[in-house]
């Protein structure tokens, strides 16, 4: 596990300077080796059960595939709206075992709601106002946060829910970046949060199954 999370550390860092230097060849290679070393840190977690372990990788995976999709070379926001929310799909089910915190989850709960009807429904109006299509796609994307949000708050270990926050608000920049108004240093902060946070459901979820 020890390599693939030195492999997602570095990239991680070289992607966060490509994108404040804007050196999109440079991204489209890091952003992806992100995903990949987290990809083979999950394969060096002997201890998850088979299931979980495969529920874990395919999370990992799909969201990889969503950051190739979109890259700026390649900007398929519908193609990478579709893979990420494979990807929640499949880390909410990773999750779900782990979730035994009713109260925990209850509180993931209200925040998940909260900032979807402080920041979500604007990005939801500002995403049907550009495309009438996206709005329900949008809806039901912001619908899997409040499901990842609330297994992480469930599961009661603070690197999972910590994690399960830190992707949730990373999805939220990127929303209102794109679609409410630019942010600066907008797709930094995306990125900053997303890879934070992915490398944390990542280690929290193997470091408590087995």
């Amino acid at each position: 596990m020890t390599l693939g999370l030195a492999v997602a550390a570095i990239a991680a860092l070289t992607d966060w300077w490509a994108v404040l230097r804007r050196r999109e060849s440079v991204e489209a290679l890091a952003k992806p080796l992100v995903m990949a070393g987290l990809a083979l840190a999950v394969l060096g977690g002997g201890q998850l059960e088979e299931r979980q372990h495969l529920l874990l990788l395919t999370a990992v995976l799909m969201s990889m595939l969503g950051d190739v999709l979109l890259l700026p070379r390649f900007d398929n926001f519908v193609g990478g709206l579709a893979s990420f929310l494979v990807g929640h799909v499949f880390y909410v089910a990773a999750l779900v075992p782990e979730s035994s915190s009713a109260r925990a989850a209850a509180v993931g709960a209200v925040l998940a709601v909260a900032l979807v009807a402080v920041a979500g429904r604007r990005i939801i109006a500002a995403a049907r106002h550009r495309d009438p299509a996206l709005g329900p796609a949008v809806g039901v994307y912001m619908a899997a946060l409040v499901a990842l949000l609330t297994v992480g708050f469930g599961s009661g270990t603070a690197l999972i829910a910590v994690g399960a926050s830190l992707f949730v608000l990373s999805d939220t920049v990127l929303g209102w970046n794109r679609f409410v108004a630019a942010l600066t240093h907008g797709r930094l902060g995306t990125h900053l949060l997303y890879h934070v946070g992915q490398a944390a459901l990542v280690v929290g979820i193997i470091s408590t199954s087995g």
